[in-house]
């Protein structure tokens, strides 16, 4: 990790910035471990390295403002936000080194993977695609569903979370999120090929092993979709000062 210098940030903005990544980084740690794309995986590393960045200057910015013990007390809940922040990037890391790493996927995994990005889709934009020369603000606007393009791939590098103002290209690769119809009719838009992740069909099987198989799926998604809202959850508490959300956390 390059040497960290003070920059003149606002805790709340590095907040934020430290919020979005990791956000971010779950989806695309799921996502690689679905595509098997290591360059992507290797991304996700590289924005938990930001995040760490980030949690400096969130600190550095702290430590600026703080004049006694009283502006001690109040900054300390941004730190241990921060330190949480950085625990969310390592785990979400953790995920996509499954691929970098080399093990092999298991297909219970797969499955269990498919549940998680039933929502994420991965395409080539073709040389035919109406999207093409279009910006990524336009897209989303003109589709009226809800769906997020959070990945480009261009010139054989990935750039995360584009600006919305840039315009996508034949052979560009994209990774978008969105409801279930928005990535259906996505799909179809980018008009080259295009990876859709949509849940397995279900089958009638009274197998021991395979109710063993979807119990394990099930609990596990449930995980994955609480942790989720968790995190929301928590920021959420803090950004709003609520205690009743924080509590509902500590709960959950």
């Amino acid at each position: 990790m390059p040497k960290v210098t003070y920059e003149p940030i606002s805790a709340k903005d590095a907040l934020k910035k430290i919020k979005d990544l990791c956000s971010i980084m779950v989806d695309l740690a799921y996502g690689a471990v679905l595509f098997e794309d290591k360059g992507l995986a290797d991304q996700v590393d590289e924005i938990r390295d930001l995040v760490v960045n980030y949690n400096y200057l969130l600190t550095m910015s702290l430590q600026v403002a703080v004049r006694d013990a009283k502006d001690a007390q109040a900054t300390l809940p941004l730190v241990v936000i921060g330190q949480a922040s950085i625990d969310i990037a390592n785990s979400a890391a953790d995920i996509a080194h499954v691929l970098v790493k080399g093990f092999g996927i298991h297909p219970t995994i797969k499955e269990l993977a498919q549940k998680f990005a039933r929502d994420l889709c991965k395409g080539k934009i073709s040389e035919e695609s109406i999207l093409k020369g279009y910006s990524l603000k336009s897209i989303v606007e003109k589709m009226n569903y809800s769906i997020a393009i959070f990945a480009v791939r261009r010139s054989g590098k990935w750039i995360i979370l584009p600006e919305e103002s840039m315009e996508l290209e034949s052979d560009d690769t994209i990774i978008a999120s969105g409801s279930s119809s928005g990535i259906s009719l996505l799909k179809l838009l980018i008009g080259g090929k295009a990876e859709e992740i949509s849940p397995p069909d279900e089958e009638d099987d009274d197998s021991v092993a395979e109710s063993l198989q979807d119990n394990i799926v099930d609990y596990m998604t449930a995980l994955k979709d609480t942790s989720e809202v968790m995190v929301d959850l928590a920021y959420g508490a803090v950004l709003y000062n609520n205690k009743e959300l924080a509590q509902l956390v500590t709960n959950m």
